[in-house]
Protein backbone atom coordinates (compact mmCIF):
# COMPACT_ATOMS: atom_id res chain seq x y z
CA UNK A 1 0.00 0.00 0.00
CA UNK A 2 1.31 3.44 -0.96
CA UNK A 3 1.68 5.77 2.02
CA UNK A 4 0.34 9.31 1.69
CA UNK A 5 3.80 10.73 2.37
CA UNK A 6 5.06 8.94 -0.75
CA UNK A 7 2.47 10.63 -2.99
CA UNK A 8 2.73 14.24 -4.20
CA UNK A 9 0.43 16.82 -2.64
CA UNK A 10 -2.55 17.82 -4.77
CA UNK A 11 -4.09 21.24 -4.18
CA UNK A 12 -7.82 21.50 -4.88
CA UNK A 13 -8.37 25.21 -5.48
CA UNK A 14 -11.88 26.64 -5.16
CA UNK A 15 -12.71 30.17 -6.39
CA UNK A 16 -16.07 30.89 -4.73
CA UNK A 17 -18.57 33.56 -5.71
CA UNK A 18 -22.29 33.82 -4.86
CA UNK A 19 -22.91 30.08 -4.71
CA UNK A 20 -24.38 29.78 -1.23
CA UNK A 21 -26.64 26.88 -2.27
CA UNK A 22 -23.88 24.85 -3.97
CA UNK A 23 -20.52 25.60 -2.37
CA UNK A 24 -20.73 23.10 0.51
CA UNK A 25 -21.56 20.32 -1.96
CA UNK A 26 -18.40 21.25 -3.86
CA UNK A 27 -16.28 21.25 -0.72
CA UNK A 28 -17.73 17.94 0.50
CA UNK A 29 -16.93 16.32 -2.84
CA UNK A 30 -13.30 17.36 -2.37
CA UNK A 31 -13.14 16.27 1.27
CA UNK A 32 -14.45 12.81 0.39
CA UNK A 33 -11.77 12.10 -2.23
CA UNK A 34 -9.83 8.91 -1.46
CA UNK A 35 -6.47 10.21 -2.72
CA UNK A 36 -4.62 10.43 0.60
CA UNK A 37 -2.51 13.58 0.22
CA UNK A 38 -4.40 16.72 -0.73
CA UNK A 39 -5.34 20.17 0.52
CA UNK A 40 -8.32 22.42 -0.17
CA UNK A 41 -7.68 26.11 -0.81
CA UNK A 42 -10.66 28.47 -1.02
CA UNK A 43 -10.94 32.16 -1.83
CA UNK A 44 -14.27 33.94 -1.76
CA UNK A 45 -14.22 36.60 -4.46
CA UNK A 46 -16.44 39.20 -2.81
CA UNK A 47 -19.70 37.24 -2.59
CA UNK A 48 -22.80 39.24 -1.72
CA UNK A 49 -24.86 36.25 -0.56
CA UNK A 50 -24.25 33.80 2.31
CA UNK A 51 -21.33 32.00 0.64
CA UNK A 52 -18.75 33.29 3.15
CA UNK A 53 -20.85 32.27 6.15
CA UNK A 54 -21.45 28.78 4.77
CA UNK A 55 -17.81 28.21 3.82
CA UNK A 56 -16.66 29.49 7.22
CA UNK A 57 -18.99 27.06 8.99
CA UNK A 58 -17.86 24.17 6.78
CA UNK A 59 -14.19 24.97 7.43
CA UNK A 60 -14.82 25.13 11.18
CA UNK A 61 -16.50 21.72 11.08
CA UNK A 62 -13.87 19.95 8.96
CA UNK A 63 -10.53 21.69 9.54
CA UNK A 64 -9.32 18.81 11.72
CA UNK A 65 -10.16 16.25 9.02
CA UNK A 66 -8.56 17.84 5.96
CA UNK A 67 -5.94 20.51 5.30
CA UNK A 68 -7.93 23.60 4.33
CA UNK A 69 -7.30 27.34 3.95
CA UNK A 70 -9.94 30.01 3.40
CA UNK A 71 -9.70 33.68 2.52
CA UNK A 72 -12.59 36.11 1.95
CA UNK A 73 -11.79 39.38 0.20
CA UNK A 74 -13.17 41.98 -2.22
CA UNK A 75 -14.18 41.06 -5.77
CA UNK A 76 -11.32 40.86 -8.27
CA UNK A 77 -12.72 38.43 -10.84
CA UNK A 78 -12.33 34.71 -11.36
CA UNK A 79 -9.04 34.80 -13.27
CA UNK A 80 -7.32 36.94 -10.62
CA UNK A 81 -8.72 34.62 -7.98
CA UNK A 82 -7.41 31.53 -9.77
CA UNK A 83 -3.94 33.04 -10.08
CA UNK A 84 -3.97 33.99 -6.40
CA UNK A 85 -5.04 30.48 -5.41
CA UNK A 86 -2.25 28.96 -7.49
CA UNK A 87 0.31 31.19 -5.78
CA UNK A 88 -0.99 30.47 -2.26
CA UNK A 89 -1.37 26.70 -2.67
CA UNK A 90 1.36 24.18 -1.92
CA UNK A 91 0.66 21.17 -4.14
CA UNK A 92 2.82 19.71 -6.88
CA UNK A 93 -0.46 19.26 -8.78
CA UNK A 94 -3.37 21.67 -8.87
CA UNK A 95 -6.99 20.68 -9.52
CA UNK A 96 -9.53 23.45 -10.07
CA UNK A 97 -13.03 23.13 -8.59
CA UNK A 98 -15.74 25.70 -9.34
CA UNK A 99 -17.92 26.44 -6.33
CA UNK A 100 -21.10 25.37 -8.14
CA UNK A 101 -19.69 22.08 -9.48
CA UNK A 102 -18.50 19.00 -7.62
CA UNK A 103 -15.94 16.24 -8.02
CA UNK A 104 -16.96 12.65 -8.65
CA UNK A 105 -15.56 9.83 -6.45
CA UNK A 106 -12.02 8.91 -7.47
CA UNK A 107 -11.52 12.13 -9.44
CA UNK A 108 -8.11 13.00 -8.02
CA UNK A 109 -6.82 9.43 -8.27
CA UNK A 110 -8.00 9.10 -11.87
CA UNK A 111 -6.21 12.20 -13.08
CA UNK A 112 -3.09 11.63 -10.98
CA UNK A 113 -2.76 8.07 -12.30
CA UNK A 114 -3.04 9.34 -15.87
CA UNK A 115 -0.18 11.80 -15.31
CA UNK A 116 1.90 9.18 -13.51
CA UNK A 117 1.50 6.79 -16.45
CA UNK A 118 1.92 9.45 -19.18
CA UNK A 119 5.03 11.25 -18.02
CA UNK A 120 5.28 13.34 -21.20
CA UNK A 121 2.10 15.15 -20.18
CA UNK A 122 2.00 17.90 -17.55
CA UNK A 123 -1.77 18.36 -17.38
CA UNK A 124 -4.90 16.29 -17.91
CA UNK A 125 -8.62 16.89 -18.08
CA UNK A 126 -11.54 14.50 -18.03
CA UNK A 127 -15.16 14.49 -19.05
CA UNK A 128 -17.95 15.73 -16.76
CA UNK A 129 -21.51 14.64 -16.20
CA UNK A 130 -24.10 17.44 -16.37
CA UNK A 131 -26.52 18.07 -13.50
CA UNK A 132 -29.28 20.58 -12.85
CA UNK A 133 -29.91 23.00 -9.98
CA UNK A 134 -30.93 20.14 -7.66
CA UNK A 135 -28.14 17.78 -8.66
CA UNK A 136 -30.26 15.61 -10.94
CA UNK A 137 -28.21 14.22 -13.83
CA UNK A 138 -29.16 15.70 -17.21
CA UNK A 139 -26.64 13.87 -19.37
CA UNK A 140 -23.62 11.59 -19.06
CA UNK A 141 -21.09 13.65 -21.00
CA UNK A 142 -20.62 17.41 -21.17
CA UNK A 143 -18.44 16.89 -24.24
CA UNK A 144 -20.60 14.51 -26.28
CA UNK A 145 -24.13 15.20 -25.03
CA UNK A 146 -24.07 18.83 -23.90
CA UNK A 147 -21.67 20.32 -26.47
CA UNK A 148 -22.03 17.70 -29.25
CA UNK A 149 -18.28 17.08 -29.30
CA UNK A 150 -16.49 13.89 -30.32
CA UNK A 151 -14.71 12.32 -27.33
CA UNK A 152 -12.68 9.98 -29.53
CA UNK A 153 -10.92 12.97 -31.07
CA UNK A 154 -9.50 13.87 -27.66
CA UNK A 155 -7.64 10.56 -27.36
CA UNK A 156 -4.82 11.54 -29.76
CA UNK A 157 -2.58 14.60 -29.58
CA UNK A 158 -3.60 15.77 -33.06
CA UNK A 159 -7.29 15.25 -32.43
CA UNK A 160 -7.16 16.93 -29.03
CA UNK A 161 -5.41 19.94 -30.54
CA UNK A 162 -8.05 20.27 -33.28
CA UNK A 163 -10.90 20.01 -30.79
CA UNK A 164 -9.47 22.62 -28.41
CA UNK A 165 -8.86 25.06 -31.27
CA UNK A 166 -11.97 24.49 -33.37
CA UNK A 167 -14.69 22.88 -31.27
CA UNK A 168 -14.42 24.00 -27.67
CA UNK A 169 -16.59 21.54 -25.76
CA UNK A 170 -14.89 21.42 -22.36
CA UNK A 171 -16.77 22.46 -19.23
CA UNK A 172 -16.73 21.71 -15.57
CA UNK A 173 -14.05 21.28 -12.94
CA UNK A 174 -12.10 18.69 -14.87
CA UNK A 175 -8.45 19.76 -15.18
CA UNK A 176 -5.38 18.88 -13.12
CA UNK A 177 -2.10 20.67 -13.86
CA UNK A 178 1.47 20.18 -12.67
CA UNK A 179 2.73 23.31 -10.95
CA UNK A 180 5.58 23.68 -13.44
CA UNK A 181 3.03 24.60 -16.14
CA UNK A 182 1.83 27.58 -14.09
CA UNK A 183 5.42 28.78 -13.82
CA UNK A 184 5.27 29.28 -17.62
CA UNK A 185 1.61 30.03 -18.37
CA UNK A 186 -0.89 31.98 -16.29
CA UNK A 187 -4.60 32.69 -16.56
CA UNK A 188 -5.08 35.87 -18.57
CA UNK A 189 -6.96 38.27 -16.27
CA UNK A 190 -8.12 40.36 -19.24
CA UNK A 191 -10.31 37.56 -20.61
CA UNK A 192 -13.82 36.48 -19.67
CA UNK A 193 -13.22 32.85 -20.75
CA UNK A 194 -9.89 32.09 -19.12
CA UNK A 195 -9.81 28.31 -19.50
CA UNK A 196 -9.80 28.13 -23.30
CA UNK A 197 -6.86 30.53 -23.46
CA UNK A 198 -4.95 28.41 -20.95
CA UNK A 199 -5.77 25.15 -22.75
CA UNK A 200 -4.54 26.64 -26.04
CA UNK A 201 -1.20 27.44 -24.46
CA UNK A 202 -0.87 23.89 -23.15
CA UNK A 203 -1.82 22.12 -26.40
CA UNK A 204 0.60 24.29 -28.36
CA UNK A 205 3.36 22.25 -26.68
CA UNK A 206 1.44 18.95 -26.37
CA UNK A 207 1.44 19.23 -22.57
CA UNK A 208 -2.25 18.36 -22.18
CA UNK A 209 -3.80 14.90 -22.10
CA UNK A 210 -7.32 13.54 -21.75
CA UNK A 211 -8.94 10.80 -19.70
CA UNK A 212 -12.37 9.85 -20.98
CA UNK A 213 -13.71 9.00 -17.54
CA UNK A 214 -16.03 11.60 -16.02
CA UNK A 215 -14.19 13.27 -13.14
CA UNK A 216 -16.64 16.01 -12.15
CA UNK A 217 -20.22 17.20 -12.33
CA UNK A 218 -20.90 20.40 -14.26
CA UNK A 219 -23.94 22.13 -12.84
CA UNK A 220 -26.34 24.02 -15.13
CA UNK A 221 -28.49 26.53 -13.29
CA UNK A 222 -30.24 29.83 -13.86
CA UNK A 223 -27.30 31.94 -12.78
CA UNK A 224 -24.65 30.59 -15.15
CA UNK A 225 -27.06 30.25 -18.10
CA UNK A 226 -28.42 33.80 -17.79
CA UNK A 227 -24.94 35.20 -17.19
CA UNK A 228 -23.70 33.72 -20.46
CA UNK A 229 -26.76 34.99 -22.33
CA UNK A 230 -26.27 38.54 -21.15
CA UNK A 231 -22.60 38.60 -22.13
CA UNK A 232 -22.52 37.10 -25.63
CA UNK A 233 -20.54 40.08 -26.95
CA UNK A 234 -17.92 39.62 -24.21
CA UNK A 235 -17.84 35.86 -24.86
CA UNK A 236 -17.21 36.35 -28.59
CA UNK A 237 -14.59 39.04 -27.89
CA UNK A 238 -12.82 36.84 -25.34
CA UNK A 239 -12.82 33.91 -27.77
CA UNK A 240 -11.37 36.06 -30.56
CA UNK A 241 -8.67 37.50 -28.29
CA UNK A 242 -7.59 34.10 -26.97
CA UNK A 243 -7.42 32.60 -30.46
CA UNK A 244 -5.60 35.53 -32.05
CA UNK A 245 -3.10 35.91 -29.19
CA UNK A 246 -2.15 32.22 -29.17
CA UNK A 247 -2.03 31.40 -32.89
CA UNK A 248 1.65 32.37 -33.02
CA UNK A 249 2.49 29.55 -30.57
CA UNK A 250 1.53 26.91 -33.15
CA UNK A 251 3.24 25.56 -36.25
CA UNK A 252 2.31 27.05 -39.61
CA UNK A 253 0.37 23.89 -40.44
CA UNK A 254 -1.65 24.08 -37.22
CA UNK A 255 -2.43 27.77 -37.75
CA UNK A 256 -4.86 26.83 -40.50
CA UNK A 257 -7.04 25.27 -37.79
CA UNK A 258 -7.65 28.76 -36.40
CA UNK A 259 -9.27 30.20 -39.52
CA UNK A 260 -12.83 28.96 -38.94
CA UNK A 261 -13.09 29.77 -35.21
CA UNK A 262 -11.49 33.19 -35.73
CA UNK A 263 -13.95 34.08 -38.48
CA UNK A 264 -16.84 32.71 -36.42
CA UNK A 265 -15.92 34.70 -33.32
CA UNK A 266 -15.36 37.88 -35.36
CA UNK A 267 -18.80 37.51 -36.94
CA UNK A 268 -20.18 36.97 -33.43
CA UNK A 269 -18.62 40.25 -32.30
CA UNK A 270 -20.16 42.11 -35.24
CA UNK A 271 -23.61 40.57 -34.74
CA UNK A 272 -23.80 41.16 -31.00
CA UNK A 273 -22.30 44.65 -31.24
CA UNK A 274 -24.78 45.60 -33.98
CA UNK A 275 -27.67 44.21 -31.93
CA UNK A 276 -26.51 46.18 -28.91
CA UNK A 277 -26.31 49.40 -30.91
CA UNK A 278 -29.74 48.75 -32.46
CA UNK A 279 -31.29 48.30 -29.02
CA UNK A 280 -29.85 51.66 -27.99
CA UNK A 281 -31.33 53.35 -31.05
CA UNK A 282 -34.75 51.77 -30.53
CA UNK A 283 -34.85 52.63 -26.86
Amino acid sequence: MIQSSELPLISVIVPAYNHEQYVCVALESARQQTYPNFEICIIDDGSTDATVARVSKWVEQHQNEVSVTFLARENRGVTATLNELIDSSNGSYIATLASDDYLLPGSLWDRFNYLRENTQKKAVFGDSIVVDHDGNQICESVIADFHSGNKENYLTDGGLKREIIQHWSVAGSCVMVHRSVYERFRYDERLMIEDRDFYLKMVSEDLLGFTENPVAAYRVHESNVSHKGKNELLVSTSKFKSLSSNIGLFSYRDRFLFITPLVSSFIGILVHFSAKQLRKIVS
